[in-house]
């Protein structure tokens, strides 16, 4: 069940049930612009193989932080055959909805126009529910004209991992830093610190991170960090976590509930060590939607963070070529 924080921004698409066998679901979410400024229109969707039908894809904002507004409240309809928006959503005027189906894929994407400005920077997730089975992934879309700068806007741990060194933000501002996590108070220990040492890591420390400037607050230019726990420590999985995982490779990692390798997007297999062919992607790449994937972010299920399609780097995924 989504909680009542999750429902203050949530777009539903209803498709038919038609189930396989396969433990995780094949959903995607790809964002045209993981890095935004106040002119730009931003558009995500949630995409599910064909095959793997779901009852209901979501989209949604995770947080609402200082950039959102009663004033920005819409609801959406679409004729007799919605998606919606529920009320009290804090999506910017001006949003839409629409949705796409193929012989491959089902999916429902969201566009923020250029005129809503940083209202389109944040923690935002899509969510595929069919029957029994369930995927809900966050993702980040951050300022370009941020003056504090995650290290990483997404990352994965593993129980008891240690990340020293890796919550990491650059200020390009004045003033101290502050943190907060999923929206609640100031994390005070933390005060003027650039970066947080959590050590032996726990799934309570899963999460989004916020950064910024005590002088401007959370004002869209601050760093917004999306962290995953995997439910084990490395290489193990299962109820007990005395399963071992299999190796897998390109970036991908083990899925501590199902013991299956989800892999980053460009790649397929056992062990994620087939490259897609045809730039496609999905697990069984059989999907290719978006004309090139520069500048594009791809963010499979959890446990494995939003990342660029194989062959490119960087915050906005635009460093690299599509020679690979």
């Amino acid at each position: 069940m989504l909680n009542a924080k999750e429902y203050l921004s949530l777009a539903i698409l209803t498709f038919g049930a038609s189930m396989t066998s396969a433990d995780v679901l094949d959903f995607t979410i790809v964002v045209n612009s993981a890095v935004v400024d106040a002119n730009d229109e931003v558009n995500f969707g949630g995409y599910l193989h064909k095959s793997e039908e779901s009852t209901s894809i979501f989209l949604g904002q995770n947080i609402l932080t200082e950039t959102d507004s009663n004033e920005n409240e819409v609801e959406w309809t679409d004729g007799d055959n919605p998606p919606i928006v529920l009320d009290n959503s804090f999506f910017p005027t001006g949003t839409s909805l629409g949705t796409e189906t193929t012989s491959e894929y089902q999916a429902l994407i969201m566009t923020m126009p250029n005129s809503s400005g940083i209202a389109k920077v944040g923690s935002f997730y899509g969510k595929a529910m069919a029957q029994n089975k369930e995927e809900f992934i966050p993702f980040v879309i951050l300022n370009s004209n941020a003056t504090v700068v995650p290290k990483y806007r997404s990352l994965t741990a593993s129980i008891g991992d240690d990340l020293t060194g890796l919550i990491m933000v650059t200020n390009y501002g004045t003033g101290s830093y502050r943190w907060r996590r999923n929206g609640r108070n100031v994390i005070t220990s933390y005060n003027g610190k650039s970066s947080l040492e959590l050590t032996n890591v726990r799934m309570a420390d899963a999460g989004v991170y916020e950064c910024y400037l005590h002088e401007t607050g959370r004002d869209g230019r601050h760093a917004i960090i999306q962290i995953n726990v995997k439910g084990c420590s490395k290489r193990k999985w299962g109820t007990d976590c005395d399963l071992n995982c299999p190796v897998c490779y390109n970036g991908g990692i083990c899925d501590h509930i199902t013991g299956l390798c989800i892999c980053a997007a460009g790649f397929e297999g056992v062990d994620c060590s087939k490259g897609c062919e045809s730039s496609n992607w999905g697990r069984e790449c059989s999907i290719n939607s978006v004309t090139g994937h520069i500048g594009k972010t791809f963010c499979p299920p959890r446990p494995l963070s939003c990342s660029c399609y194989a062959g490119y780097t960087g915050h906005g995924c635009d460093q690299g070529s599509e020679t690979y």
